[in-house]
């Protein structure tokens, strides 16, 4: 039988509340249960707080006042629950980022970069890692330069298959068919997902790269060119908008 790893779900209350006694004491309420909800609005207000620290805080203060016999604890009234609502969107507005549109000269920026570590080692890869950076570098190209004519988002770009390409399935531009088949060479794929991963050893995966992988390396290569990886998803790699356009 397998042990559980889940710790139990009260086990921060002692030290949360041990905070709100600390702030109890430091604003002259000797008995902390005898704050009221005025106070606890006060102690929600005195430091920014993100929404599951808020949670979390409530629940440790609720536990010890229903310890102590309180059958409607202050940190259910409506004052305080008011509160919390707005502290919590102030919060999630706060660190929500709008996404933005990859510009088209972005990408070829990122598509140079690639195609600049391919060219420095063409045929010097001796080591795993140059292997590995030379890999990236022939399917990175080409993960820029397909959306450029498909116009497609991070799940279309890894849904594409090497059938889609020798059937003509798909309306690829001359520089983005020729990328795709240099990176199917240098990996050697004949068959099945054009996208893929790169193990630590240096060997293309045979299953198709994951939108949350096309989404890292996409935040990577924006960093690498000198964007900010935060404001870019993997969808970015559809828009063809000026930068600074956000992505609906």
């Amino acid at each position: 039988m397998k042990r559980s790893h889940a710790q139990p779900k009260g086990r921060h209350y002692p030290k949360v509340w041990g905070y709100f006694c600390s702030w109890c004491a430091a604003n002259g309420i000797g008995d902390p249960l005898a704050a009221d909800h005025r106070d606890l609005c006060r102690y929600f207000s005195h430091k920014p707080m993100a929404p599951p620290t808020i949670r979390q805080h409530l629940c440790a203060i609720d536990h010890y006042f229903l310890e102590a016999g309180n059958r409607l604890p202050l940190t259910r009234h409506q004052d305080v629950l008011d509160l919390k609502d707005r502290l919590v969107r102030e919060q999630r507005g706060r660190h929500r980022v709008p996404k933005l549109g990859l510009h088209h000269e972005q990408a070829n920026r990122i598509i140079r970069l690639c195609l600049a570590e391919v060219r420095e080692l063409e045929g010097k890869q001796h080591t795993v890692a140059e292997k590995i950076k030379y890999l990236q570098g022939r399917r990175d190209a080409a993960m820029f330069a397909v959306p450029q004519d498909l116009k497609t988002t991070s799940q279309g770009l890894t849904a594409l298959k090497v059938s889609d390409l020798s059937n003509n399935r798909v309306d690829f531009g001359i520089r983005s068919r020729t990328l795709v088949l240099e990176w199917l060479k240098a990996a050697q794929i004949v068959s099945g997902p054009i996208f893929r991963g790169i193990t630590g050893g240096g060997k293309v995966r045979d299953t198709v790269m994951s939108v949350e992988n096309a989404v890292r390396i996409c935040k990577t290569r924006c960093a690498q060119i000198g964007l900010s990886p935060k404001a870019f998803a993997g969808i970015s790699l559809s828009r063809g908008v000026k930068h600074g356009e956000q992505v609906a």
